[in-house]
């Protein structure tokens, strides 16, 4: 059975996830997608968690399946990880606006920019891969 280093997976998931939820809030401020509800301070720390939850998923992901993916680059597959993720996600929320659709319903813009931002954590990710680090 070959090592698998998950604390690699969920320290730089982590800190990708972090990077990308803060410039989700950007990215949101930029195009208006969607309304931000709270002061600054509670969204950083909002935002920074969501993105530190799916940075763990997609990192933990990374380091079981990096093997297996087609490409060479950790780039490469971590951006296909995440945006495969997001995608999966983002089939689950179609779904329950097809069968509730009164109750949730699809947003175009919110769509686009969440699959941007899934391949901003991938990038980062995939940058921050390859990057060696005391703690891991």
């Amino acid at each position: 059975m070959r090592n698998v280093d998950f604390a690699k997976g969920v320290l730089k998931g982590s800190m990708a996830g972090i990077i990308c939820g803060w410039s989700a809030m950007a990215l949101n401020r930029m195009t208006g997608a969607f309304p931000i509800e709270s002061g600054l301070a509670f969204n950083l720390m909002t935002f920074a968690s969501g993105g530190a939850i799916f940075g763990i998923v997609v990192g933990g992901l990374m380091t079981i399946a990096k093997d297996r993916l087609p490409f060479n680059t950790s780039l490469a597959k971590a951006v296909l990880l995440s945006t495969g993720l997001w995608l999966i996600l983002q089939a689950g929320g179609q779904l329950m606006a097809i069968t509730n659709p009164a109750r949730f319903h699809v947003d175009w813009g919110q769509t686009l920019q969440g699959l941007l931002i899934a391949v901003i954590l991938g990038v980062v990710l995939g940058f921050l891969w390859d990057k060696e680090s005391n703690y891991t």
